[in-house]
């Protein structure tokens, strides 16, 4: 029986993650940064969705996306598509 992450566990997965893409000290990507600064675009948040969508086994529609311009706003679309403690 697998565990329901915490929107915690969501966060830290998701800063984990855009810290590994853009190459950048995980101490940067923090919840109020700027996607734009960190160098973080559209095609790299395809690619965080699907990791997100596999690992966790959820559906982050595209749509959702839209707009997005903090790792915040990351987190709150994949909170939103999951189930969370």
């Amino acid at each position: 029986m697998s565990t329901v992450p915490t929107a915690s566990d969501l966060e830290k997965h998701v800063c984990s993650l855009i810290a590994e893409f853009g190459g950048i000290p995980p101490e940067q990507v923090t919840p109020s940064a700027h996607l734009e600064e960190l160098d973080v675009d559209s095609l790299d948040l395809v690619e965080l969705s699907q990791i997100v969508e596999e690992e966790h086994g959820i559906q982050l529609p595209a749509q959702e996306f839209e707009g997005v311009q903090t790792v915040r706003d990351v987190v709150a679309v994949v909170v939103r598509n999951a189930s969370v403690t």
